[in-house]
């Protein structure tokens, strides 16, 4: 229902699709009411499958409403192309099944799910759109009724359930007998029920029955032809499958699809042989074909029950239950994806100390006072193992090669993944997933906290190099950890298990220095302010939102030169206020230059309407060398390149100021993380500048 344009918000410069009654209804008693019930009815829902309500409003006496816009197609259109492949409809399904089990919970009937109700997004994922016609099942009398009229059909003909075809009430199970109706259609290619009219489709709807759906595609999945059967059983009362059970059992499809099924074994009827060695290989194949048969159906077990019973036991709060099947499943399926995610939702690592070593640990499920103690044990102990220290831990990561480990490690993640699944950024000691994925606990104390490294999936790329400490009581998804085997007792000694200080340098207990000792330190920041030599080497002008120019101009030191990136407004007049960045010391890790997300994490200043230079600092991304971290240090090295960093800058704002199109009066500086540290600098290289952290 409505008019759909692709509109510009102005404000916070993003497209947005903006929803207007069309003008042959727009004079409707009831149309204004819907859409305010669209609006109504998505802006309760918050949910990644369910396309986001930006706002409602009124421009010249006519409603409309603002949506977030979604660059991709509508299924119906994906599907003139044909049917999709089996591994698709499954994913489409469950992220459909997905947002309708959260529109159900909180009492929302979709009521006109279509395929040209469903956005397929070019990142691959399902949006549910158009709650137009919804009902709220807590709606007051007077609305439903002005929304739907008794003995009025609202919907669209050919995915209406029998029921709402009927103009009979309707609830949550007429949204699963359209969802099997748009998975057939998926499935095959072509509309369940036709018709010549709107009246012989509801008539199609009423009295008809689909043939099977394996007599149109004999390759369907058992797990969709059983969705497809359950959610178009034509009595409500028979239609018992929930949205949550679609989708678990369309998300077992796809886990079993993406890993792989055995094969099935067909029995096959041979002629008798007089030869007893023929005998002999035709029992011996007899009992493969049994082995496979019996291992095949076990496999299936897992997939097809045991993950989704997994899945309700612990959406009923069931864990120790779960966890107990999933050891099960894990013996038939045990790099299956799906479960490994299970796990991850069900269990969590813990580490055990007793003092004094070698206690027995038992467990039974909280508030079950009747069930049996269970021996847990501990593992580290059990396995002849024990937590790395940090100097074993160091020494398997390698950190000093963080620029090859790092870009092949999970930072920047969705979240964790199981061992191994991308590869990990294997280090030379042959260990994966240090770097990223979950922080590690190692055995040294620092005070009353413990070490943690390596970083977790959704911290900076710097922790992988940085040290980090918490108490050994706290615990979080991020948090993980590793054992070791030593050769030898005094590998674990008092001196190198014991406590750590946390690496820190206190400025305050450092005795000042005279004024003219702090002169000459100062005289070493000086530098010439001429000769830049800057050249413009490259221009992108792709973006509809800026300019990027590849600059470069000499650095204060040893004839090297300083590439820089500039971005210029297009929305914007020069002169430009401009912005001088300085990033975090992730970049310290990187071996290139700024990509994408780099420039995404700052293109609000462009968006302002301001410039940025983003200057390659001494150290960072192309131009990187024998500093591997942040940290400060007393050797002549890193003295040196606080000199280098402090000139780059300087000479940074010395091109600017070449530039006729920048305002030199309006230059800033922005440092992120660790380049907030540098803004000390900033009165440094030029007076009255101005700085942000």
């Amino acid at each position: 229902m409505g008019t759909v344009y692709l509109a510009e918000d102005t404000k916070l410069q993003r497209r947005v699709a903006l929803k207007f009654l069309p003008p042959s209804t727009a004079s409707a008693p009831d149309a204004s009411a819907r859409l305010v019930h669209e609006a109504r009815a998505a802006s309760a829902l918050d949910h990644p499958h369910i396309g986001t309500i930006y706002e409602i409003g009124e421009v010249d006496g006519q409603p409309f409403i603002a949506m977030a816009y979604y660059d991709g197609e509508t299924l119906a259109v994906r599907l003139t192309r044909g049917p999709l492949p089996t591994a698709d409809a499954a994913r489409v399904v469950a992220e459909i099944a997905d947002a309708l089990a959260a529109a159900h919970a909180v009492g929302i009937v979709h009521r006109d799910l279509k395929p040209s109700n469903l956005m397929l997004s070019s990142s691959g994922h399902v949006k549910v759109l158009d709650f137009g016609i919804s009902m709220f099942s807590s709606s007051d009398t007077e609305t439903r009724a002005r929304l739907t009229e008794a003995g009025t059909t609202v919907g669209t003909a050919a995915y209406m359930s029998p029921e709402q075809a009927a103009g009979g009430d309707v609830d949550t199970r007429s949204d699963l007998w359209s969802l099997g109706v748009v998975l057939r259609e998926m499935l095959t290619g072509r509309p369940t029920f036709e018709g010549t009219n709107s009246l012989a489709v509801i008539h199609a709807v009423l009295t008809a029955t689909p043939p099977p759906i394996r007599s149109l595609r004999p390759d369907v999945a058992p797990e969709l032809d059983e969705i497809v059967a359950r959610t178009m059983a034509r009595d409500r009362n028979e239609r018992t499958i929930t949205a949550g059970e679609v989708r678990d059992l369309a998300a077992a499809c796809l886990a079993r699809l993406s890993s792989g099924a055995l094969p099935t074994v067909a029995n096959r009827a041979g002629r008798r042989a007089p030869a007893i060695a023929i005998g002999i290989a035709v029992l011996a194949l007899a009992s493969a074909a049994a082995w496979w048969a019996h291992r095949n159906a076990k496999v299936r077990w897992a997939r097809e029950q045991a993950l989704p019973a997994i899945n309700r036991l612990a959406g009923a709060d069931k864990f120790d239950d779960a966890y107990r099947l999933a050891l099960q499943a894990e013996s038939y399926i045990p790099k299956d994806p799906l479960l490994a995610e299970q796990f991850r939702v069900i269990s969590r690592p813990a580490v055990i100390e007793s003092a004094p070593s070698g206690a027995q640990v038992f467990y039974r499920p909280y508030g079950q006072t009747g069930e049996p103690w269970r021996s847990l044990g501990t593992f580290a102990r059990w396995a002849g193992k024990s937590l790395p220290t940090i100097f074993h831990w160091s020494r398997a990561a390698d950190q000093r090669l963080s620029g090859d480990v790092v870009p092949a490690s999970n930072f920047g993640g969705k979240g964790p993944l199981p061992a191994g699944r991308n590869g990990g950024g294997i280090t030379r000691a042959g260990t994966i997933d240090m770097a990223g994925n979950v922080k590690e606990w190692c055995w040294n104390n620092a005070g009353a906290k413990r070490y943690i490294l390596g970083g977790a999936w959704n911290e900076p790329a710097y922790m992988f190099t940085d040290a980090d400490a918490q108490s050994p009581l706290a615990r979080s998804p991020t948090f993980g950890f590793r054992c070791i085997r030593t050769d030898r007792a005094e590998d674990l000694s008092a001196g190198v298990a014991g406590g750590v200080a946390f690496p820190s340098r206190d400025l305050r207990t450092i005795p000042p220095v005279s004024d003219a000792v702090f002169r000459a330190w100062k005289s070493v920041y000086s530098f010439d302010h001429d000769n830049l030599n800057a050249t413009v080497d490259a221009v992108d002008d792709s973006s509809p939102e800026w300019r990027m120019e590849k600059v470069s101009y000499a650095a204060a030191y040893a004839n090297e030169r300083i590439p820089a990136y500039l971005f210029l407004p297009k929305q914007a007049s020069a002169p430009y206020q401009t912005i001088v960045y300085f990033p975090g010391s992730g970049v310290i890790n990187r071996r290139s230059n700024p990509n994408a997300v780099d420039v995404d994490f700052v293109n609000f200043i462009m968006r302002s309407g301001r410039a940025l230079l983003y200057p390659i600092y001494k150290s960072t991304h192309e131009r990187s060398d024998a500093i591997t971290s942040d940290y400060p240090n007393t050797t002549a090295l890193w003295r040196d390149h606080i000199v280098m960093w402090s000139k780059d800058l300087g000479r940074s704002v010395d091109y600017l100021h070449t530039r006729p199109d920048i305002d030199k009066d309006r230059i800033g500086y922005m440092g992120y993380s660790w380049g907030a540290a540098w803004r000390r600098f900033c009165s440094h290289w030029r007076p009255g500048c101005r700085s942000r952290c």
